[in-house]
């Protein structure tokens, strides 16, 4: 018996929400002819009148990554005054321009390989400058090309105060 009551309790329940839903929905879609009108906003003019702002900085306050207080500099009160006017008008610098950096073209180094030798092992590196190849080790100049550090996919080069890495 006492399930019963919850249950018939339950369903009055869902009944009037439903009903409330689907009395906001026709009450919404009715045709009424109200007007909604939005807020109407004030409107501020300006003068051209300077207002004058003095006020007083005081920084006495902890510094939360020293954890100490205020240096001594920082403990000074000063005065700042700030003129505003409606308009400000602030001169336009010319901006400094820089000449585009010329791109070099590395198409003439090219990566080979490593070769080991076997009786120093020490690691030879196989490049072509020009179209001409060569064996160099690090830190060795070949045509004007500087071996800077070699690596197993790449090498660092150095040509004419410039240093790119050429990859195989």
């Amino acid at each position: 018996m006492k399930n019963k009551n919850i249950t018939y309790l339950l369903g009055v329940t869902v009944l009037v929400i439903w009903g409330i839903v689907f009395y906001r929905i026709f009450n919404g879609l009715s045709t009424d002819n109200t007007i909604i009108s939005a807020p109407v906003r004030e409107v501020v003019e300006f003068s051209d009148e300077i207002i004058l702002d003095s006020f007083t900085l005081i920084a006495n306050y902890r510094d939360p990554f020293l954890g100490a207080w205020g240096h001594t500099r920082n403990n000074v009160e000063r005065p700042v005054n700030y003129a505003t006017t409606k308009v400000s008008k602030v001169k336009k610098e010319e901006p400094v321009v820089k000449e585009p950096e010329i791109p070099m073209d590395w198409s003439f180094i090219s990566y080979d390989g490593i070769v080991k030798n076997p009786k120093t092992n020490k690691n030879v590196i196989l490049l072509s400058v020009n179209g001409r190849q060569y064996m160099a080790s690090e830190n060795e100049t070949v045509d004007g090309v500087t071996i800077i550090k070699y690596f197993t996919d790449s090498i660092k080069v150095s040509y004419q105060g410039k240093t790119h890495s050429i990859r195989r």
